[in-house]
């Protein structure tokens, strides 16, 4: 079932049935990687509300659109620290640049006055990253979460589709975490691969040996196993091209949690599948790419 809803949609293009280009290089991460002219992304509270769905584990947080609703937040959230993260459809927020000097679109913050300050800097300004353009994207939504702590190590792993046997794969490295596309670059050998049976699905004994070459151990790699059942069957269940944890961590306490993820929808499954669509965020689409939406083309 793993992407063949495309083949359902009638006025589907021939071409765009065969693999998504989402999928770009079996090799290499999706994080770099050339997205479709027509590909649904959503943001990261969203993504994390769907792993949960799912049985992932992911860190508390609530997303907020004012100062308001910042300070509400934080009282909800146990920590002491609180964690601002700008929500743009677009990477590299960490170490973007807001247009008025502002660095970095994700902060850690050491209580709740110095979170409801950053986001005040945050909201209403435009952040520019790498992967934005020099125009940037205005920052409307924030999500505040807690700060995850003792983590003892952080791994990269993603769902994406092997171009050269059009088969659903996991892709992870222990070595991934914020640099996986140097990773990728320098050291092809540190990135594992689980190839994804289309017909069979996967299975647990198949994720536990995964788990075990990316160095967990015995109560890890079961803690592992929920994590990928739980992707896999997002993906499957909700027509997701992609699902890219970046980090992915384990905690000291042998804890796995996804920290960040960006998940990914062909728009062909629009029509099935409007649970998802219901957090598309048009706000951050270019003008001309919304109207062309209408009419069903490409731009």
């Amino acid at each position: 079932q793993f992407l063949y809803f495309i083949a359902e949609k009638p006025t589907a293009m021939l071409s765009r049935v065969a693999v998504p280009r989402a999928f770009a290089r079996a090799a290499v991460p999706a994080v770099g990687a050339s997205a479709q002219a027509r590909h649904l992304n959503i943001h990261e509270y969203s993504s994390k509300q769907l792993l949960n769905e799912f049985g992932c584990k992911t860190e508390f947080g609530i997303m907020c659109e004012s100062l308001e609703e910042v300070k509400a937040a934080c009282a909800k959230i146990k920590t002491e620290k609180k964690v601002v993260k700008s929500q743009i459809l677009a990477g590299g927020r960490g170490k973007g640049t807001f247009k008025d000097g502002f660095q970095g679109g994700v902060h850690v913050c050491a209580d709740a006055d110095k979170a409801l300050e950053v986001a005040g800097k945050m909201l209403g300004n435009t952040l520019v990253t790498k992967q934005t353009g020099e125009k940037g994207l205005v920052v409307k939504k924030l999500f505040v979460t807690e700060v995850v702590p003792a983590i003892k190590r952080e791994l990269y792993c993603a769902l994406l589709l092997d171009r050269a046997t059009c088969k659903p794969t996991f892709i992870a490295s222990t070595e991934g975490g914020m640099n996986i596309e140097e990773v990728a670059a320098t050291k092809p050998d540190a990135i594992k691969k689980l190839p994804v049976s289309v017909h069979d699905g996967i299975s647990e004994d198949a994720c536990r040996e995964f788990a075990k070459q990316l160095g967990f151990d015995t109560e890890g790699c079961e803690k592992m196993t929920k994590q990928l059942i739980g992707i896999y069957n997002l993906a499957k269940s909700k027509d997701a091209t992609m699902v890219e944890i970046n980090p992915l961590v384990e905690l000291e306490n042998g804890d796995v949690m996804c920290i960040d993820a960006k998940l990914g929808f062909d728009d062909n499954a629009q029509f099935r599948r409007p649970e998802i669509w219901a957090h598309e965020d048009v706000g951050q689409k270019d003008a001309k790419e919304v109207k062309a939406d209408k009419y069903d083309l490409n731009y």
